[in-house]
């Protein structure tokens, strides 16, 4: 799944992008849910490869040999 989110990380970020610009947009025109949805599926988006990055350096870090 990783290998997934790494060859298509720079998609992701464009379209975490286009959702801000979209929120903005939104923003201006004065439709405040349309505003908070597209700012909340960027973070989203955003945040999946970072959380996913974070949980599988937890799992190394807490099934490591501790040497002395």
């Amino acid at each position: 799944m990783i290998i997934t989110l790494q060859k298509h990380r720079n998609d992701l970020m464009k379209l975490s992008g286009i959702l801000i610009i979209f929120g903005f947009i939104t923003g201006l025109i004065g439709n405040d849910s349309m505003k908070h949805g597209a700012f909340l599926a960027a973070t989203v988006i955003a945040g999946i490869p970072i959380f996913i990055k974070a949980y599988q350096a937890l799992r190394m870090k807490a099934f490591r040999k501790r040497e002395r």
